[in-house]
């Protein structure tokens, strides 16, 4: 963000934001975290998927056979390397979601200021004006209500939520907003464009012998049992276990590739990730799926959200514009062969080598083919990646290409209106090199000083 032009997004300042939220069970770890970049009194819990999967434990100390180096600590001073996967789950084995963390029963039971409703849908940002002066929701029944700021509104909907709610109120690109008929209140290019989102290639290997977490059986009453008890078993996993990041070019100065290792191959990936896997991807009833991510891209894709029409219901059209240029292309084969070489490397210290089969999801011509760039890749792999789901961009703070910052960097404050501000990752101008969870919650820590008027970190007082 800092080389984009956005002030006050320094690496300094971050680090400041996400210790505020952090509350890391490795901190005391010397292998985990180094002081500086750690905390261990913030609401949301850091620590590592345990109890791990046989398999996933192997996958984090193969990589030497690959010459990856282990890493116990990704989110440290380097990224590369192999690892157990740090979560944010509380001690009794549940998701540490944001709401847990920040807003659980205990808060909304003190905070006389605070009040959530839920199965309601905001519409738009009400204006007096230029003056956001609240929002229009509708309930569940479909009556409208208004719900006054007495000071300010601030849009936390996402990267496709909160630019539909701008553009449904006026803030966006004149032209699309002019042919709905929607009166212009401030015209910003940028709201809705400059989507970015990354791509995803699923890799099933087969595995020998049932180790895996199966969905026929994964769920028994012991199980179910012993997570309720206890907080472990198989029920406590996230089902990404262990990952690795890697260069695919040595030349690169970051990782441009995460390989997420999960051992429920078995399972629908729609049922633990959101995927919609292709067909045409062969699966196994025992199989590992390693999840081929590429990271930082040098020519990124954009694409936008834009509006269907002016009913409260209607969905709003999100083109990705995903594409596949001859960097992703070769980062993608490269990344794929060396996740297969991982597991089916006969080096002695391979533990995977008399469990993994070798068969796996990509196309033995694919295999056969030594040239990256080749129409049999080509095809394959545009048959078959998918989204990564960390969309960011569509209120970029800082100006992208011909468009102008949606929001001020500084404030957060949407730029053209008064007393509206955005706190969500659609202000990120680029895809982030990981997940946008921990993101998100560091926007909104940095949203609510610059509400309060506390200093930035590093801003010398007087």
């Amino acid at each position: 963000c800092k080389q984009g032009g956005c002030k006050g997004w320094d690496h300094k300042t971050a680090v400041h934001y996400f210790k505020k939220s952090e509350c890391s069970f490795l901190a005391e770890r010397s292998e985990y975290h180094d002081q500086d970049n750690t905390s261990s009194t913030g609401p949301v819990p850091v620590t590592l998927a345990l109890p791990p999967n046989p398999l996933a434990m192997y996958w984090a100390f193969t990589g030497d056979n690959v010459g990856i180096k282990r890493n116990l600590d990704y989110n440290g001073p380097s990224q590369e390397g192999c690892a157990l996967t740090q979560v944010n789950v509380f001690m009794n084995g549940s998701r540490a979601s944001s709401n847990a963390c920040f807003i659980p029963p205990s808060v909304l039971r003190k905070r006389k200021n605070l009040h959530v409703k839920t199965e309601a849908n905001v519409t738009s940002v009400a204006f007096e004006g230029k003056k956001a002066v609240g929002i229009i929701l509708k309930d569940n029944k479909g009556k409208e209500h208004i719900i006054v700021a007495r000071k300010e509104v601030i849009l936390c909907a996402g990267a496709v939520g909160t630019p539909k709610l701008l553009m449904r109120s006026g803030i966006g690109p004149e032209e699309h907003l002019q042919q709905l008929d929607i009166p212009v209140l401030y015209k910003s290019p940028g709201v809705g464009s400059n989507l970015c989102d990354g791509l995803m290639y699923p890799l099933f290997v087969q595995t020998r012998r049932a180790l895996t977490y199966d969905p026929r059986n994964v769920w028994k009453m012991k199980d179910v049992v012993r997570y309720f008890m206890k907080g472990s078993g198989p029920m406590r996993t996230n089902f990404l276990e262990s990952l690795a990041f890697i260069k695919t070019n040595k030349g690169r100065k970051k990782p441009d590739v995460l390989l997420q290792f999960s051992c429920a191959g078995g399972f629908d990936p729609t049922f633990f990730y959101g995927l919609d896997v292709p067909k045409h991807i062969r699966r196994y009833r025992e199989a590992v799926v390693i999840f081929v991510t590429l990271l930082n891209p040098p020519t990124p894709s954009t694409g936008s959200v834009r509006l269907s029409g002016t009913a409260s219901s209607d969905k709003p059209i999100v083109d990705p514009a995903y594409r596949l240029d001859e960097t992703s292309l070769r980062a993608f084969v490269s990344a794929i062969r060396t996740a297969v070489k991982m597991v089916t490397t006969t080096e002695p210290e391979n533990r995977f080598k008399t469990l993994v089969s070798g068969a796996n999801s990509v196309p033995q011509v694919c295999w056969d083919e030594e040239d990256p760039l080749s129409a049999t890749w080509r095809e394959h792999l545009e048959k078959s990646v998918l989204p990564s789901q960390m969309m960011v961009g569509t209120c970029s703070m800082c100006p992208v290409g011909p468009n102008e910052a949606v929001v001020d960097p500084e404030t957060l404050k949407v730029n053209g209106v008064d007393q509206l501000r955005v706190a969500d990752c659609s202000i990120i101008p680029s895809v982030a090199s990981g997940g946008t969870n921990a993101t998100a919650m560091m926007i909104g820590e940095r949203a609510a000083d610059n509400v309060l008027g506390v200093a930035k970190p590093n801003k010398k007082k007087k």
